[in-house]
């Protein structure tokens, strides 16, 4: 699915904007149960992670903002992100 594809159907041109560094907010994640932070399905065992990987904050935040994105829809955003704000903002 392309970047125009997924920005018609989720509105995410505020992604594309210059952040306005005038609030600060915090973000407190307080887990119901035991946390396992597997990244991948090795053998027979799993290993866990000390911290989230970037893609599990990314999922996190989609969830906080009602977007459910996949890999193929995801991986374009952040490259177009990228090269937007490395050509707009350096």
């Amino acid at each position: 699915m392309s970047l125009d594809t997924v920005s018609k159907i989720i509105n995410i041109e505020a992604l594309f904007e210059k952040p306005k560094t005038t609030a600060k907010a915090g973000l407190f994640i307080e887990p119901l149960a035991p946390l396992s932070l597997v990244t991948s399905m090795p053998g027979a065992y799993y290993k866990s992670q000390r911290e989230p990987s970037e893609f599990m904050i990314y999922g996190m935040l989609e969830n906080l903002l009602g977007w459910h994105f996949t890999d193929s829809e995801r991986n374009p955003i952040i490259k177009d992100l990228k090269k937007h704000f490395k050509k707009a903002y350096k």
